[in-house]
């Protein structure tokens, strides 16, 4: 069982892309070295088209969006079997390290 000490991660971005959602996940795919990802139609509304996949201990997923004007993606990535640690506010956010990778890549 892992101590109370220990902290996991979450990230979260929005990205600014003019192709579609294949296109980000061929480009993603190469820049992050993660050719696993799967794209499939979401299980629940509004139906659209998502992509998962899993690296170093990551859960991701790429979804489409219009929350943000000029913002076209989400891209998540929590931590494998996190819950409890988000609940409880226990999660280092690595969103503006994921930021600047997505922007160099």
């Amino acid at each position: 069982m892992l101590g109370n000490d220990i902290f996991w991660a979450s990230a979260f971005v929005y990205i600014k892309f003019s192709g579609d959602i294949e296109s980000l996940v061929e480009k993603l795919g190469c820049g992050l070295a993660m050719p696993d990802f799967v794209v499939k139609i979401r299980e629940n509304s509004p139906y659209d088209k998502m992509a998962e996949f899993e690296v170093m201990g990551f859960e991701g997923w790429l979804e489409e969006t219009s929350e943000i004007a000029g913002y076209a993606f989400r891209l998540r990535l929590e931590t494998v079997h996190c819950l409890q640690e988000h609940v409880q506010g226990r999660m280092h956010d690595l969103s503006p390290w994921l930021a600047r990778f997505v922007t160099e890549i």
